[in-house]
């Protein structure tokens, strides 16, 4: 248990504050740490405002808090510090919470009687650690005017209020170095201009501020600064691009976090082709400069970064282990496009200058890299020079680019990784091959792959070492160093996450079924050794399948498909009596092979006789007739322990599944179903996979309280088993199972509005469509998506809602995902237009602009991404459905059908004099006319 999970319990269970308090107390005194006393109060902090998400609003966790700060367990200058960096999360954004938690430190100031400096913040806090509060106050009132007025809840008057206090704390700046003055100065100077209608005092205070700064600033940084914003106001001003501003941070972290959560998937991050055909589209689309392209890019993956603490060793993964080989893929396939020319090369170099001349956004990256789950520099090296040198490797830049950027750097200070290679005298894929290879052990790959994991820049070489010789051994049938490989990739999450960065999951789950197809056991000469072999080749499937969410019905791979269900659809116990002839046969002989006394063991001949498919369908079974058969217990025993050897312990997965079910379905309780769990989960040779796919149940299971009666199942025996396992694991097996049931029917509308916000506060959006889909039909979701876009667009947040509809509709997803766009354009609209038509004129105008411009940015988009991936990939298939000239058409007559309709005439006559839509499709006007 942690500070979270019992500050989770106590206020779940209604405890007092005072009793909560005293509880943590005791846990600190038990639990001794090196943390230090400012570690634990961050932690008793976040403890409690990790609730706010759940319950937003509650006066009970404010008086937690309030308890803690007059206590004196919980200073207040710490608090206001967790505070203002945990109010940039999105899920705090609710205006009764950023309320009551401003009250929380007004309060408790005002109450004290002290001065600020000593209060809110320390007598020990350094003028830079002042200067950083007071920019997270700022994105706090920035925050307070982007929500819903609430009259009885003033959160801009206290956002206000805290700002004020804060700024009466800056004296003496002296040490603040000139790139420091200007990170702050710039900063405050864009929130001073966004004409929000601030308090006076607040104005006032500002104001001063930004003098005050501006004389700390040398007259170079101030004259960097006027050529930025010249530069910025041309940009804005200067280019009507027919897609909107070059400022937009919309569409790449709408698109990465789509990569990142939806990794190991078709149009992923790990599939090279189908990325970089999803950038060009892009490309075309925004009609973005080169300079402008890669700059968006890489700003974008950097506050994405900043912006996700909690995932931010993934991010770092990806924007150092991943981006820098995308861009190279990238750059070689934008040459060949006629219609997208410019200086890449120096667009790159331009765009990694901006960043690093960024210090704000580099620091942030840095702060929250460190605060990772205990990390440090040590673990994973500076960020901005490991950054460095994977552009170096993938020759993106040169040694006297990066020397420029940073004159400290040097080959040396990167990978400790390649230099053991060169001192090894081999090159370094070689390296990497024999650190896994067939005589390693399993344990010691595995703590070498840590290694890897926290060396970005070696991420891509190891990647492809791991699918060559994955193929390899596919390929040529080699069960023996296959089984090698699978076991490692089956105890290491971060080989898998590496390999779902740069690799095609489904491609590693196709040549796996294919290998299991192909391979014949009558053929070799230890059909026990080759089944074990097996075994390890279908728990990766297994496990890959359900961690990636992989659609098991059709695993692709060029023109090709198979099906790995029968991985995973053998839960269910069947009758002896309907089976088929041949699985009748096999069953009879291998029930006795288990389970009768007088039987000698697995033969080689059954082995050989019947294929894995045909035990993994029999397994459940088995185990149950010899259950329903009352045997002896030692005979019993003797045919379960084959289930915790290597010879056929791979099916456990199936197996545990189908006797919990029937463990449930069973009435009165047998406990010999327990005894048979247990003995299965506890077994030291239980595979890896197995706890984590089956977690979820098994804890399920430990809540039930008919277990109280059942001696012999030890629940914390059990229950530590799990925990073990997890605790070593980065991967949620609980949250991918119980999705359905922890999300309710209106938590997609909640998350595209969460979108929309985070957006139109200038921040990176995420809106996880597949999670959307998971819990609501593909219709609702888009009147969900409808119905906000039309509240935001309303409020002239076109550019915003006109990005996020048009990710939503012509993005690309995995094959699971219906195709929203047709959907859209010949279900949803047709109702749409309907109740447009009742609209007031005025207002029916309005909402007809908002769709026209969804409709033409979403189809125009479409028709980019049909030419990138045809040119790309050389696919033919419509990836969103239909082709967009095919959605045109039909969009065209279903129009032409709504003429009747004045909102149909509206949306038909302003798609027609839309110049941008009928240079993409000319034949719109004949179609519509007819």
């Amino acid at each position: 248990m942690n500070l979270d999970e019992l500050t989770r319990n106590c206020f779940q269970s209604g405890f007092s504050a005072a009793k909560w308090l005293a509880l943590c107390r005791k846990f600190i005194e038990k639990n001794p740490t090196a943390h230090s006393h400012e570690t634990i109060e961050n932690n008793l902090s976040n403890s409690i405002l990790a609730l706010f998400s759940s319950y937003p609003g509650d006066s009970e966790l404010q008086g937690y808090l309030k308890y803690a700060v007059r206590s004196g367990e919980l200073s207040l200058a710490t608090y206001v510090t967790v505070f203002l960096q945990a109010a940039r999360s999105p899920d705090l954004h609710t205006v009764a919470t950023l309320n009551l938690l401003c009250h929380v430190a007004l309060d408790a100031h005002y109450e004290s009687g002290m001065p600020t400096i000593g209060s809110i913040v320390s007598y020990t806090e350094t003028p830079v650690t002042i200067l950083n509060k007071i920019q997270d106050a700022v994105a706090l009132l920035r925050t307070a005017y982007t929500l819903p007025i609430s009259h009885f809840h003033q959160l801009i008057h206290s956002a206000s209020q805290l700002l004020v206090l804060l700024l009466h704390c800056v004296s003496d700046l002296s040490q603040i170095s000139n790139t420091q003055a200007a990170m702050h100065y710039t900063s405050a100077n864009d929130f001073l201009m966004m004409e929000y209608r601030l308090e006076p005092d607040v104005r006032t205070m500002l104001e001063g501020f930004i003098f005050t700064l501006s004389i700390l600033m040398g007259d170079d940084v101030k004259a960097a600064r006027e050529a930025q914003m010249i530069q910025s106001m041309q940009l804005s001003t200067g280019k009507n691009d027919v897609q909107g501003s070059d400022a937009d941070v919309i569409t790449f972290s709408l698109i990465f976090h789509q990569w990142i959560n939806q990794r190991g998937h078709d149009y992923g991050v790990g599939c090279t082709n189908d990325a970089v055909a999803v950038l060009i589209a892009i490309l075309r689309w925004t009609a973005w400069t080169p300079t402008v392209f890669y700059t968006q890019l890489l700003t974008t993956a950097l506050m994405c970064l900043a912006q996700n603490p909690g995932k931010s060793i993934v991010w770092r993964a990806f924007i150092v282990g991943r981006l820098p080989s995308l861009m190279t893929s990238f750059d070689t396939a934008v040459k060949g496009d006629n219609a997208s020319q410019g200086d890449w090369r120096s667009a790159v170099l331009t765009a990694l200058e901006y960043i690093y001349r960024r210090p704000d956004l580099m620091v942030q990256c840095d702060q929250i890299l460190s605060q990772a789950g205990g990390h440090s520099e040590d673990d994973f090296g500076h960020f901005d020079r490991d950054l460095l040198h994977s552009f170096i490797r993938h020759e993106l830049v040169d040694l006297n680019f990066a020397l420029q950027l940073d004159p400290a750097f040097t080959m040396e200070s990167g990978s400790r990784l390649f230099t053991e290679a060169q001192e090894a005298g081999v090159d370094f894929a070689s390296y990497l091959e024999s650190k896994i290879g067939s005589d390693v052990e399993v344990a010691d790959a595995c703590n070498w792959i840590t290694r890897i994991w926290r060396d970005n820049s070696s991420h891509h070489a190891f990647a492809h070492v791991v699918l060559k010789r994955y193929t390899q051994f596919t390929t040529s049938l080699d069960a023996d160093d296959l089984s090698h490989l699978c076991k490692i990739l089956n105890t290491s999450d971060h080989a898998l996450d590496i390999l779902s960065f740069h690799v095609k999951l489904t491609e590693v789950v196709f040549r796996a079924l294919r290998f299991l197809e192909e391979y014949d056991c009558e053929t070799v000469g230890d059909p026990q050794t080759a089944v074990s072999h097996l075994g390890d080749v279908v728990l990766l499937v297994q496990y890959i399948v359900v961690r990636y969410r992989l659609n098991p019905s059709s695993i692709s791979m060029l023109d090709q498909t198979m099906s790995a269900s029968y991985l995973f659809s053998h839960t269910n116990v069947q009758d002896p009596g309907t089976l088929s002839t041949e699985e009748a046969i096999a069953f009879t002989s291998w029930f006795k092979a288990l389970f009768d006394s007088n039987s000698e063991g697995i033969e080689d001949t059954i082995l050989r006789s019947t294929p894995p498919k045909l035990l993994l369908r029999l397994s459940t079974s088995l185990i149950a007739q010899a259950l329903k058969s009352k045997l002896e217990s030692d005979v019993l025993n003797n045919g379960i322990s084959y289930f915790t050897s290597p010879l056929l312990c791979w099916t456990l997965f199936n197996v545990v599944r189908g006797i919990l079910k029937e463990f449930e379905s069973t009435k009165p309780t047998n406990p010999t179903f327990l005894d048979i769990l247990q003995t299965l989960i506890l077994s030291p040779s239980c595979p890896r996979p197995v706890v984590l796919l089956c977690k979820d149940q098994f804890y399920g299971l430990l809540g039930l309280k008919r277990l109280k009666n059942i001696t012999t199942f030890d629940t914390t025996a059990v229950r530590n088993k799990l925990n073990e396992v997890t605790a070593r694991s980065n991967f949620d097996a609980a949250k991918v199972a119980t999705v359905n049931m922890q999300t309710w029917e209106g938590q997609p509308k909640q998350d595209i509005h969460n979108a929309i916000t985070t957006a139109s506060a200038q921040k990176a959006p995420n809106l996880d469509v597949e999670k959307c889909l998971r819990v609501s039909s593909p219709t609702k979701f888009l009147r969900y998506l409808w119905s906000e876009i039309l509240i935001s667009g309303s409020m002239r947040e076109t550019e915003t809602v006109k990005r996020l509809a048009t990710f939503v509709l012509a993005i690309p997803r995995s094959s699971e995902t219906p195709p929203l766009l047709p959907l859209f354009l010949h279900i949803v609209l047709p109702s749409l237009i309907s109740t447009i038509d009742l609209q007031q004129p005025a207002e029916q105008n309005i909402t007809v602009d908002i769709l026209v411009t969804i409709i033409s940015s979403a189809l125009t988009a479409a028709a980019h991404l049909d030419w990138a991936v045809r040119t790309i990939s050389g696919e033919h298939k419509p990836v969103l459905g239909q082709h967009s000239p095919a959605m045109v058409r039909q969009l065209a007559a279903g129009l032409r059908a709504q003429k009747d309709k004045h909102a149909g005439k509206l949306v038909a006559q302003k798609l027609a004099a839309s110049q941008n839509f009928v240079s993409n499709f000319p034949f719109f006007v004949t179609d519509l006319n007819g």
